[in-house]
């Protein structure tokens, strides 16, 4: 579910009046099948009815019971809701201040080599944005654990809402616009102190540096504190090319998309 956000907010954030159009201008699909993920491993563990998730920034430990329990040091002051469906089997649901987030539903193979994560990521809006995608498994989980638990690593999207994979962008020269179907814009001075992201209420903000003629580098703020940078440079007429950084989890993604 947040690599949905991760891809949306962290390219948030471009109107003069420039002669001539800038590369970058104009609508935007993230190719998911040509994403590559961080081969860093994502580790969790289910055992004894507790839920640890050493590698989630903040790590954290909460009963799985069902129950909303808060996620001490999370920036967006998230709660967690972690439920065992079964023995291949458990659910996941977020909120933020009380407000509903988003959910998951983790499922182990009959082999136990690859996990299947179907999740819905609840926008500020009310947008509903639906993706399936596939884990692959490093290394098991303790003797005795749930099947979910142990070493993984992101395989791939299996599918993803289209409107959450679209952006637009506008370089006038000395501010950079960014808006999505999802809700999420912003108007950013190149260059310049950090914004507000519209439609983000959590107060995340955007700054946006120009580091070529047709390279950006967009970083995402909380609270004063950088949460992500993205670099997107435009290969060509129909191409532009993405890596972000997480900072909190040390995560790099790369993206690829193609204009509409």
């Amino acid at each position: 579910m947040y690599i949905i956000k991760t891809v949306l907010m962290a390219t948030a954030g471009a109107l003069a009046t420039p002669a001539l159009a800038a590369p970058i201008d104009g609508t935007w699909l993230v190719d998911m099948k040509a994403t590559q993920y961080s081969a860093k491993p994502k580790m969790r563990a289910l055992a004894s009815g507790i839920y640890n998730c050493s590698t989630c920034a903040p790590a954290f430990s909460v009963p799985a019971d069902g129950k909303f329990h808060a996620i001490k040091g999370s920036p967006y002051g998230t709660e967690i809701a972690v439920k065992v469906i079964d023995a291949k089997s458990v659910a996941y649901e977020y909120r933020a201040k009380g407000k509903p987030t988003g959910s998951d539903i983790g499922t182990v193979s009959a082999d136990g080599k690859s996990m299947v994560w179907s999740s819905k990521a609840i926008e500020d809006n009310g947008t509903v944005v639906a993706s399936e995608s596939t884990d692959v498994r490093l290394a098991p989980g303790p003797k005795g654990s749930h099947a979910i638990s142990g070493s993984w690593r992101t395989g791939k999207a299996n599918s993803i809402d289209a409107k959450a994979l679209t952006v637009s962008f506008k370089d006038t020269g000395t501010m950079f616009h960014t808006s999505q179907p999802t809700g999420y814009s912003s108007v950013a001075p190149i260059g310049g102190k950090p914004v507000p992201i519209i439609g983000d209420s959590s107060g995340t903000m955007v700054s946006v540096r120009r580091v070529g003629p047709t390279t950006y580098v967009t970083t995402n703020w909380l609270k004063g504190k950088q949460l992500s940078a993205m670099t997107i440079h435009v290969v060509n007429s129909t191409t532009i090319s993405a890596v972000n950084e997480d900072k909190m989890t040390g995560r790099v993604t790369r993206y690829t998309a193609t204009k509409q």
